[in-house]
């Protein structure tokens, strides 16, 4: 496999392009020392369920724009 600096670029667009599509638009703004709760489904064999989750932000990543 060969890679160089073009490839890269276009590797990157073409990423960028999908994961566009899943991104959510409406995220809340959430700062170091909000109290947070949220839901996750969890499966069990043929049974989901809904386990609660309840914290505080103690540090943030900034991630790429």
């Amino acid at each position: 496999m060969i890679t160089n600096e073009k490839n890269k670029i276009n590797n990157t667009a073409l990423l960028n392009k999908v994961e566009s599509e899943y991104l959510k638009e409406d995220i809340p703004n959430v700062r170091v020392g909000d109290t947070v709760r949220l839901g996750v489904e969890i499966r069990e064999g043929k049974k989901t369920r809904i386990q609660a989750y309840e914290g505080v932000v103690i540090s943030q990543k900034k991630f790429r724009d």
